[in-house]
């Protein structure tokens, strides 16, 4: 699933954004390291480095500034190698990843089995008929700016946003039953909630996911929309899941799976 490689590609951006900060900083730390020896059972801590092949070792004392620097700077000698083999991992495993979205697995079929609707060969999850069947089935879904939805999940779905996508893949996983922006009415308006969710038992539930949270227009809506969904009961106490991405547009998936396991998983 492409959600695995965005997983990867997030992993190689953070462990290389974290070894150019690490290195700036090792380059700011003092020179030298910070040794101890016990005595009656305390350290004794002191500052050892060599000058012009002259070894000198200076007593600390509480001198807890220098004290943490050195700490610092040893840490960072430590995690960087690590960072820098973690990377070359990362990198040799988007070399070698395939894409196993079902276009491009169909494309390596021959022409007789590309001739055949796509549908066959859609993954299909483990649940009970009835919810399955929920899911299958047509639905009124919003047509709203189509040319958005750029975003492709394993079973062929296409949505609009890369958190999106990752909210449908889990939701797969975890063998949820959901429509994607099936169209509720509400006073006379007409919305799309992301997610409409059926639980096994019959409750419904509506998820939300929040983007553009640095834009005072787009969170002016998400409140407005809110506020109708509370005439319609839909709470998030009750059915309604909201999450956000940050200001930079990034997505806690931890919270993601906090959501479903609280929540839809009864």
């Amino acid at each position: 699933m492409e959600i695995y490689k965005n997983y990867l590609e997030n992993f190689m951006y953070i462990h290389q954004k974290l070894k150019s900060i690490y290195i700036k900083e090792l380059k700011s730390l003092p020179k030298g390291k910070l040794i101890g020896y016990l005595n009656n059972n305390k350290y004794q801590y002191y500052h050892s480095e060599t000058v012009n092949g002259n070894y000198t070792r200076h007593g600390i004392g509480k001198n807890d500034h220098l004290k943490q620097q050195l700490a610092r700077k040893e840490y960072l000698t430590k995690v960087i190698p690590i960072l820098e083999s973690n990377i070359k991992t990362l990198s040799k495993a988007l070399t070698d990843y395939q894409s196993i979205t079902p276009d491009s697995i169909i494309n390596k079929m021959s022409d007789v089995y590309k001739s055949l609707p796509k549908q066959y060969f859609i993954d299909k999850s483990i649940m009970p008929d009835e919810l399955q069947q929920w899911m299958d089935a047509s639905f009124d879904q919003s047509t709203f700016n189509l040319h958005e939805k750029i975003h492709t999940t394993s079973r062929d779905l296409k949505v609009r946003t890369k958190s999106e996508l990752i909210i449908a893949e889990l939701l797969y996983s975890y063998n949820i039953a959901f429509r994607y922006e099936q169209r509720l009415y509400i006073r006379d308006k007409r919305f799309a909630p992301d997610f409409t969710i059926k639980l096994p038992n019959g409750k419904i539930f509506y998820w939300e996911h929040v983007g553009l949270t640095n834009s005072y227009g787009y969170m002016n809506d998400h409140y407005y929309k809110l506020k109708y969904y509370q005439y319609q009961n839909i709470v998030p106490w009750n059915n309604l899941i909201l999450t956000y991405d940050n200001e930079a547009g990034e997505l806690n998936t931890q919270i993601i799976h906090s959501e479903i396991k609280n929540k839809l998983l009864i």
